[in-house]
């Protein structure tokens, strides 16, 4: 069984490991789980999305920079990896419905979003990554650079 707090530990644990602070909204928080502040006090808001068959279904969402949506795959009902998927990828790459959206992540089915898998400095490292983070092929071409 999924336990939606596990998850929600679970990231806040990495990301505070990599040096940002994460705040746990109360009351009507819009679909979002965690607040993230990164090292240059830039704010993230992240929706928590326990994946299914490596299948990222989430609700509907307005899109924008500072919006990610991780999709946490557990292991013998523990949180193992995560997608740290922007907004924008979820938006122009996954399949809309009436509900949301679903977006594949499975590397053997089309477009491999691999590129994303435990990609915390997309949040740690906010203002690098903004822009570039949107678009799969240039996001590879950045980090490659960077390496």
């Amino acid at each position: 069984m999924t336990d939606p707090a596990s998850n929600q530990q679970f990231v806040s644990d990495i990301l505070t490991d990599l040096g940002a602070t994460t705040f746990i909204p109360t009351g009507q928080a819009g679909g979002i789980d965690l607040v993230v502040r990164t090292a240059d006090r830039k704010y993230v808001e992240i929706r928590l999305i326990s994946l299914s068959a490596h299948i990222l279904s989430t609700g509907n969402f307005r899109p924008h920079n500072a919006l990610y949506i991780i999709g946490v795959l557990q292991k013998q009902d523990l949180p193992s990896e995560c997608w740290v998927i922007p907004s924008h990828v979820m938006e122009r790459y996954g399949s809309k419905s009436d509900n949301g959206y679903s977006l594949n992540l499975d590397p053997t089915e089309g477009l491999s979003f691999e590129i994303y898998r435990d990609r915390w400095k997309l949040i740690t490292e906010f203002s690098t990554y903004e822009q570039i983070a949107r678009d799969p092929s240039s996001l590879q071409i950045r980090l490659a650079l960077d390496s």
